[in-house]
């Protein structure tokens, strides 16, 4: 084995081998351009995510180029000249800069009835009024909005669009993020976006916006969860990925994340936003700078929630784990070709790997340059390091044959917050070539990869052991083979404080809209299969909830219902303003537009109270699974009904016995009404009604049945028509009635 530390190379790496500070993608930036640093533009900005002192980073800017966009205690998002980005991580004071390129893609008629909206949007039950959303805003990040669709517009024809910030243009210089175009209400109302086009993903902003806050003036059948919210829309273009004149995607979503809040805070109202975009890799607990950041802003106010969707690998094998037990484990991966509309990368292999402190320090890595005959023998392999030494020290080789270099291996490590991660790149041409990563010691490690048509920018592995006999390849160590387990994507998703969401089919057929029936042959509520598996990398629950995401039906821009009405039609609605559509891009914003209705009526609850509420209220039964919460579904199907009459628990504090009659009280919804004889009654799990009686009589008072609340549903049937009154006591004797007509 040979070692290759050239002295061109030694002078730059030095600096580095101090500078822990610089994540792998930073580094990788600076080594890119390490040539021509110096005729760099002054004009070609990066944008960073910066943890360290205050005073430290904010007298940097005060006298070198660049700037401050916002800060949240100790994690700064800023822009500066990228040739001065290595001076900026000597400065004393700055901890760790991060840069996030990872890609991101979209997790691919609305649910009302299915989610208990319909109720919450009538004020019936014990609700007392109704919800709708008024005075909440609906933030969106996605691929942009058709502000000229009715949908997304009040019955004057005004725009419901308080704000929207185009980060697509890159002419523009909107304050304090130094890109984009943003427009306000009453530029929008004056016509300013009156030729914007949302043609990212077939206009997949303005499908996700109208399952949020579609107004359904088009059709009342099919409007959005929260359709008279305000809305404020951050638009982003998902295949975006030269990240040394734009901005990494990462940090856009943190820069969007940021333009909402403040929107709605000028506003003076409560915000939800939804993120309906994600990618793969990352170290999936919640640690890296931008998810921290992400938390502090959830923190800093009430009112503050965001959204995201689980993803749409359910099927995928995206997730391969390493646990060893002074042992040795390997996997075989594949190269990528260089430079594709998907992956901006040299040809070669790339992976990623995550872990604790203790993991780093007992586990050591080989890549090697695997022959395919024969096999299990490497031209040319790095030997064992240990991770722990890596960190902020790269260590280089030129892998080599008896005749020619093949390829320049990198192995890089850092600390992601509590977390570390270990970092391959191999640039090579050898593209039918394996390459074999392997560790041994005591420890374990996750890793998240391809395929790139998933818009993964590590590299594929090989499903598993594809050379030679079992003798030979035991020889290397036990094969990880990837799996579709804990195939959550996005930083940010795997964090305790954001709502992750999953996806549930929501209907078997629709009317087109040339009133043809199209059959779709799911079955209803049940989990879909693409929806994405958790637990994050540290064993905490995602999803949190599922939402109607297959087979939804939503808004469309006009260029893509013109293209669909000429081919496709069988995928328009009635009507021809919407269409039917999959993914957690929808379930998610479906749970987003109900906790719009629930800040409505609960307008200084934080994300903390919002989540308990989600989790105390969701449906449960065969078709999520036993117990709840779980992987697949979390604690379940989202029920906005129960969810608006959840109560956060009381002050403990407080003398037994104060409240008795409040607690006594069962709030409850019987429905359908009129009723045709199957009739549900549903009491709010705020309450413990269990071992509750429940009895039906007729106008003369006499009793029809008698039963026991054993559950919070509880369905009846009714022969006869006529009037009927629900009496549900509580075990404290608290009676409560509710008439109901049934008409046969």
């Amino acid at each position: 084995m040979k070692y290759y530390f050239l002295l061109f190379l030694v002078l730059p790496f030095s600096s580095f081998a101090q500078q822990s500070t610089l994540s792998f993608e930073a580094h990788k930036l600076i080594e890119s351009n390490k040539n021509n640093l110096q005729s760099i533009s002054s004009t070609q900005l990066v944008h960073v995510i910066v943890k360290g002192s205050h005073q430290a980073i904010e007298n940097y800017f005060l006298h070198n180029s660049g700037a401050v966009k916002y800060h949240i205690d100790d994690i700064f998002s800023v822009r500066l000249p990228l040739a001065d980005l290595g001076s900026f991580a000597k400065v004393t004071g700055v901890e760790k800069i991060e840069i996030h390129q990872s890609p991101i893609s979209v997790q691919d008629a609305t649910a009302i009835e299915q989610t208990n909206v319909d109720e919450v949007h009538a004020g019936g039950g014990t609700l007392q009024r109704a919800y709708n959303g008024s005075g909440v805003v609906v933030g969106i990040i996605d691929s942009g909005i058709d502000p000229t669709h009715p949908d997304f517009k009040n019955d004057d024809g005004t725009t419901r669009i308080l704000g929207f910030w185009d980060q697509n243009d890159f002419s523009g210089t909107f304050a304090p993020y130094g890109y984009g175009t943003a427009y306000t209400k009453t530029d929008i109302d004056a016509g300013a976006m009156s030729n914007y086009l949302d043609t990212t993903y077939d206009g997949h902003g303005t499908a996700v916006t109208g399952v949020a806050a579609g107004g359904g003036k088009v059709r009342l059948d099919v409007k959005g969860m929260a359709p008279e919210a305000d809305i404020v829309v951050v638009g982003i273009r998902p295949s975006t990925l030269d990240y040394t004149d734009r901005v990494p995607h990462t940090l856009q979503i943190v820069d969007g994340i940021n333009y909402i809040f403040k929107v709605a805070e000028a506003a003076g109202k409560p915000a939800v936003i939804n993120i309906s975009l994600g990618g793969i890799e990352g170290s999936h607990d919640g640690e890296d700078l931008p998810s921290q950041m992400i938390e502090k802003m959830l923190d800093e106010k009430a009112g503050r929630v965001l959204v995201t969707s689980a993803g749409n690998a359910g099927q995928v094998y995206h997730h391969v784990r390493y646990t060893m037990n002074n042992d040795t484990m390997f996997t075989w991966y594949r190269s990528l070709f260089s430079n594709t509309s998907l992956c901006k990368r040299d040809s070669g292999a790339y992976m990623s790997f995550y872990g604790d402190e203790d993991d780093f320090r007992n586990l050591s890595i080989n890549v090697a340059a695997e022959n395919r005959t024969p096999c299990c023998t490497a031209d040319d392999e790095t030997g064992f390091v240990n991770l722990f030494s890596l960190i902020g020290s790269p260590k280089i080789d030129t892998f080599k044959t008896s005749s020619s270099s093949i390829s320049i291996s990198t192995l890089y490590a850092e600390k992601i917050g509590n977390s570390y991660g270990v970092f391959v790149e191999i640039k090579s041409q050898e593209m039918s070539r394996f390459w074999r990563m392997q560790f041994k010691g005591t420890g374990t490690l996750d890793g998240w990869s391809g395929p790139l048509s998933r818009r993964s920018c590590n590299s594929d592995f090989l499903p598993k052991p594809v050379l030679g006999t079992p003798e030979q390849t035991r020889k290397l160590g036990r094969y990880a083979e990837p799996d579709q387990l804990q195939n959550i994507g996005t930083a940010y998703a795997s964090s305790e404080k954001v709502v992750t969401v999953g996806a549930y089919s929501v209907r078997t057929e629709m009317r087109d809209v040339d009133s043809n029936r199209q059959f779709f042959g799911y079955t209803p509520l049940e989990r879909a299969s693409f929806s994405s598996i958790g637990p994050n990398r540290v064993g905490v629950i995602k999803p949190d909830i599922t939402g109607p995401g297959q087979r939804i039906i939503t808004a469309q821009p006009s260029q893509v219902l013109a293209e669909k009405a000429v081919s496709g039609r069988n995928s328009l609605y009635l009507g021809g303003q919407h269409s039917v559509t999959d993914g957690t891009s929808f379930s998610s914003p479906a749970v987003a537009g109900i906790i719009a209705l629930y800040l409505e009526k609960n307008p200084q609850a934080n994300y903390a109270e919002v989540l308990d509420a989600l989790h105390s209220t969701a449906d449960n039964d065969s078709l999520t699974g036993t117990p709840t919460p779980n992987n697949e579904n979390g604690y379940g199907r989202v029920n906005a009904y129960q969810m608006l009459l959840y109560e956060a628990p009381q002050d403990t504090s407080q003398p037994v016995g104060v409240g008795l009659e409040t607690a006594g009280e069962i709030n409850y919804l019987v429905y359908p009404n009129p009723s045709k004889g199957h009739i549900r009654i549903e009491v709010s799990k705020s309450n413990s009604a269990i071992n509750s009686t429940l009895r039906l009589l007729d106008v003369t008072g006499s009793i029809v049945l008698t039963e026991k609340v054993t559950g919070y549903q509880t369905d009846i049937i009714v022969e006869e028509s006529g009037i009927y009154f629900v009496e549900i006591t509580s075990p404290i004797g608290y009676s409560t009635i509710q008439k109901i007509v049934v008409q046969k």
